[in-house]
């Protein structure tokens, strides 16, 4: 018999003990066998009131410990892996501890409990640290989620592990370091941006900003790299977002430097990002303290089978950012070192790295959408908000990057050599699409460097004679041209459509098949000579500037361009010879100049583009649908509410633009019957001075309204129309242009008015004309009824209307407005009121002052949406 006990006892002790503590049909006096051993010398752990049960499970025997499927084990497991890859100062220790030793004396006085009065007891503190790297209990291979429920076992069985549990407190540091500091006041440190509270007048549209911050870094590159920006600037000690220095945080440079490009406001990106420049030394920071700030809170979530799934999450994605800094790191450390390579290689190395990089990124951003805010410390849940946030929006804009970028390699040349027509716009001079096109260029580019460019001393004029075709002008530009020719060919404000006609003159002129058409507006150039500073022109006695610009430009091509002419084989004179030598000496000075000014140059590019300062064409139907969806193509726009734009056309009114002030009120006035009635009224005032050079002349402007396609003209006045002796007609016989006629159908003037009105690009087109002299204040008005109506603004107790009022359903309409600018303007407010009949009332507008009908003012320098929701009560 004794025989028999001893081998049962033998086979007990060798055999593996398997814990049955998650097993909910067991008994809880069964529920710890395979954990405690029964032992003659057992060890009685008292534990006090005061003192907080720990998470660490760690087991009092000398035994060798056995797996458990507890869940503590298994997150530390996944938090120690994460804080050996974190590798900061704040988690390094100076004193390595080879193993985890608790002896007798430690015991008894960790374990045994003084006499004394609770209410007198000094806060405890623990003098045991143990070192996060060991406490790591054997493997496990799987857990399930559904196998055991800590919470549900702790309320039933009273703590019954309590004997096992000793007392740790997790806000000392987890490493006995000099420097160590805990996980919670290490992450407490890390700011991350706040969302901040404004008053939304009006919704950008979001083709204007959908791929922003992809073509935003794609322009840094192209127009920076080739003279070693990206080196360059991470030397330079101008490092405002520097995460030392500023005391921000890498990832609220990141996520700041996302926001303001969405946001389209440049400058403010541009300082965000480093100069632009450092995006991807930024980015490789950011991301790296992404997943330190992740290591930190892992730490200090308290861990139970439901908190798994996200610490879980927060872990992968801390590897995962990690793992996508370091590749953005070596992408720009390559390509800083590429110093004679060409702008399309670079990119194209840009591109290997970010797709690589992608995955990881997105992977992260997948594993963040596992973690569960309602565990996450109060205090750290708007960090977490701003991950989940900031993490699929940063793999959006690189996988837009790599879209975008396929196409920006093509715009330079990379395929094969480009050839565009560059239209330099007058502005000053209005018309449809910015200004009059008195200069243009030939300009080739080959792998993101200009390989050719030529300027026509006489600009656009020399085409006049070459010129093979004879049409007929616009209508209203007869008043000063009745042959319809190359430097008046951006009549359509639909950028794509002037531009093909641009295209289709030039080529009739004897010009070369072109890949695409740039446009630039004049009142660009001052704030680029606020970069490059001024330029000596010794040959033409001045020097220009930021200031002088527009005026000298235009006094010398103007006025004073024949003592300048230096070209005496010329037969025609050369007004525009001067554009063709200054334009040169501009790109050298860009050239020559440093980092930070090359990329305030790009930032100047990229604000342009999206006020349409540079409009752009591709014959290419792919890059002129990325184009497109940059909003960068100068294109009239299609939606089904309703529709605004006001096109100033200045015909024989000088240069005197920059002088006029111009403001829109429209009125939206909804009806009993659901109808919509528009009133537009224009005030221009003239603020040039008679008597001053480029000031004193009367301001002539054909002005349109571009509205809903089938709107119907109510009225219209304040009219000043040239009388008709000044449309002289042509002495030679000139055709009709088949494209005018199809742009332009349905041509027809108002009797009552003499408002012209037609259909294009998909509008309604109200044309009349505005003259305005110096000092002086004129006002123009139209009225319209809008093709569409509010059905539900109109009363009526039916039965179906009734039903709904019962079970709470309001009657709601949506009325949007789409504003777009006019490429050119520099000028210009639109404010707009809204009113209703009773039995409606506003709920919701974009802007908020609209609802007590006190008007919404929107600057017009940028298209713009404008919506509001109305209830109908019955």
């Amino acid at each position: 018999m004794a025989a028999e006990k001893k081998q049962q006892k033998a086979l007990q002790t060798n055999t593996p003990k398997v814990t049955m503590l998650f097993d909910t049909a067991l008994p809880a006096s069964l529920k710890t066998a395979g954990i405690a051993q029964s032992t003659n010398a057992k060890v009685n752990l008292k534990t006090h009131g005061a003192q907080t049960v720990s998470p660490y499970i760690i087991r009092l025997s000398h035994e060798q410990q056995l797996a458990s499927a507890s869940p503590e084990i298994k997150l530390r497991e996944l938090a120690k892996q994460l804080m050996l890859e974190a590798d900061f100062d704040d988690f390094e220790n100076d004193e390595q501890t080879e193993k985890l030793e608790i002896n007798k004396s430690d015991l008894t006085a960790q374990l045994s409990e003084p006499d004394f009065n609770l209410a007198s007891r000094p806060p405890r503190t623990n003098n045991i640290k143990i070192e996060s790297e060991y406490l790591v209990p054997a493997q496990i291979s799987e857990i399930k989620n559904d196998s055991f429920n800590l919470e549900q076992l702790f309320e039933d069985e009273d703590l019954a592990l309590q004997d096992e549990v000793i007392t740790i407190n997790v806000e000392e540091p987890v490493i006995g370091s000099k420097q160590s500091a805990s996980a919670s006041s290490w992450i407490s440190n890390i700011k991350l941006p706040s969302l901040h509270a404004c008053r939304l007048h009006v919704l950008i549209p979001k083709q204007a900003r959908h791929r922003a911050v992809a073509s935003f870094l794609a322009l840094s590159f192209a127009l920076v790299l080739p003279i070693q920006a990206m080196q360059g600037i991470i030397d330079t000690k101008d490092r405002q977002t520097a995460i030392t220095d500023s005391g921000k945080s890498a990832l609220e440079s990141l996520m700041s430097g996302i926001s303001a490009i969405e946001a389209d406001r440049y400058t403010v990106a541009s300082t965000n990002f480093d100069r632009a420049s450092q995006n991807f030394t930024n980015a490789q920071e950011s991301l790296s303290n992404m997943h330190k700030a992740i290591a930190a809170l892992v730490n200090i979530i308290p861990q139970t089978d439901r908190t798994y799934d996200s610490v879980n999450g927060l872990v992968t994605a801390g590897k995962e950012l990690s793992t996508a800094a370091s590749l953005i790191a070596n992408a720009a450390n390559e390509v800083s070192g590429m110093s004679s390579v060409d702008v399309v290689t670079k990119l194209e190395v840009l591109q290997t790295y970010i797709q690589t990089a992608l995955p990881h990124v997105e992977t992260a951003a997948n594993s963040l959408t596992k973690v569960e805010a309602s565990i996450i410390p109060a205090d750290q849940k708007d960090m977490v908000e701003q991950l989940l946030e900031t993490t699929p929006r940063l793999a959006s804009s690189m996988e837009e990057f790599l879209t975008f970028s396929d196409a920006l390699i093509m715009m330079l040349g990379g395929d094969s050599k480009m050839r565009y027509l560059v239209a330099f716009q007058n502005n000053t001079e209005l018309r449809a699409t910015g200004g009059f096109n008195g200069s243009f260029a030939e300009m080739d580019l080959l792998n993101g460097a200009i390989d050719n460019i030529y300027i026509p001393e006489g600009g656009t004029y020399d085409l006049q004679g070459q010129l093979s075709e004879f049409v007929a002008a616009p209508e209203p530009l007869q008043l000063i041209n009745s042959r319809w020719e190359f430097h008046d060919a951006n009549w359509f404000p639909d950028f794509p459509s002037s531009a093909q006609k641009m295209l289709w003159f030039y080529e009739k002129a004897g010009g070369p098949t072109t890949d695409g058409v740039i446009a630039f507006n004049a009142t660009l150039m001052p704030k680029l000579l606020e970069l490059t500073g001024p330029i000596e022109m010794p040959e033409y006695g001045r020097t220009i500037d930021s200031e002088n610009f527009l005026f000298e430009t235009q006094k010398i091509v103007e006025i004073e361009y024949e003592k300048y002419q230096n070209n005496t084989e010329r037969e025609v004179e050369a007004p525009k010879q001067f554009i063709g030598d200054l334009a040169p000496i501009i790109l050298a000075k860009l050239e020559e100049a440093d980092v930070p000014t090359l990329l305030a140059a790009v930032d100047l590019i990229g604000t342009a583009l999206t006020q349409k300062d540079i409009l752009l064409y591709f014959g290419d139907n792919e890059l002129q649908s990325k184009i497109e969806q940059l909003g960068w193509s100068g294109s009239i726009k299609q939606t089904s509410g309703d529709y605004l734009m006001v096109v100033n056309t200045n015909l024989g009114g000088g240069k005197t633009d920059t002088v006029i002030l111009q403001d829109i009120d429209l009125d939206i006035d909804i009806q009993e019957n659901g109808d919509v009635i528009n009133t537009v009224t224009i005030t221009k005032e003239h603020r040039g001075m008679v008597g001053l050079l480029f000031e004193s002349d009367n301001n002539v402007d054909y002005i349109r309204l571009y509205v809903p396609e089938g709107s119907e003209l109510i009225d219209a006045s304040g009219f000043e129309i040239p009388p008709d002796y000044l449309f002289e007609p042509s002495e030679i016989n000139l055709n009709q242009d088949e494209d005018l006629s199809l742009m332009m159908s349905g041509f027809n003037t108002d009797f009552a008015t003499g408002t012209d009105i037609w259909e294009e690009s998909g509008k309604t087109v109200f044309g009349n004309w505005i003259q305005t002299a110096p000092g002086e204040t004129e006002t123009v008005t139209f009225s319209y009824k809008l093709p569409f109506n509010f059905a539900s603004a109109e009363s009526g107790n039916t039965l179906f209307n009734a039903a709904k009022a019962r079970l709470g359903f309001k009657n709601l309409e949506s009325y949007s407005l789409l504003i777009q600018k006019q490429p050119g303007v520099e000028t210009r407010t639109t404010n707009i009121t809204v009113q209703t009949p009773d039995n409606m009332e506003v709920v919701w507008t974009s802007d908020e002052d609209v609802q007590s009908l006190d008007g919404a003012e929107i600057s017009n320098t940028l298209d713009a949406i404008f919506q509001v929701l109305f209830e109908s009560k019955e």
